[in-house]
């Protein structure tokens, strides 16, 4: 059975749906300033050692971006450009997370208003996605510099989406945390129970 829907509700789940791919798109950013945050200081031999790489790798998974935005400052000394607009990819990240739907309070309630929430989430996921190409480049320069092969993070995403998978039991609630694999733990009182990692801090309702 196919659901009636109104037009008005559906532009209004659109609106949703646009939104959510722009905070999609700026964890994507996130990810990749963290992959290339850890390469950066691998080929200017930061690690000593390969426990020193894995260390700062889960290291990585527990900051938060504008942290990370201020370490990679260093080593964009010859791209000021790619500094200016993290700063605004940290800004926008912001401004959707915590004021989007405040500030946007009226336009919601309007076709005209939604259009212009949607058109700022486009603009948003085409920034990200932008940034996040470029960080890929980054990332394959300091790779050739420290003379690491990029199946290095293929290899890493197949082995943690093997590992994760192998915590997770079908039709079951989440076993292992996704940002760094630990078992979650279930906490909460028995009417909102929910689960937690001890080791990065996420956590998941049940």
């Amino acid at each position: 059975m196919i659901e009636e829907i109104d037009p008005g509700d559906h532009h209004t789940r659109e609106m949703y749906a646009r939104y959510g791919l722009a905070m999609y798109f700026a964890q994507v950013v996130e990810a990749a300033l963290k992959n290339a945050l850890l390469m950066a200081r691998l080929a200017n031999d930061q690690f000593a050692t390969v426990d020193d790489f894995d260390v700062a790798f889960a290291a990585n998974f527990k900051t938060v971006l504008g942290r990370l935005v201020e370490r990679f400052k260093p080593f964009l000394a010859n791209d000021e450009l790619l500094g200016d607009d993290l700063q605004l990819a940290l800004a926008v990240r912001n401004q959707l997370a915590h004021h989007f739907f405040w500030d946007h309070a009226a336009d919601s309630t309007s076709w005209d208003g939604r259009e212009r929430m949607m058109r700022e989430c486009e603009a948003a996921s085409e920034l990200f996605q932008e940034i996040s190409a470029r960080l890929e480049i980054v990332v394959r320069m300091y790779s050739k510099a420290s003379g690491t092969p990029m199946t290095l993070f293929e290899d890493r995403l197949v082995q943690a989406r093997k590992d994760l998978l192998a915590g997770t039991e079908a039709g079951d609630a989440i076993r292992n945390c996704g940002r760094c694999l630990t078992p979650m733990n279930p906490v909460g009182r028995p009417a909102r129970p929910y689960l937690a990692c001890h080791s990065c801090g996420a956590v998941a309702l049940v």
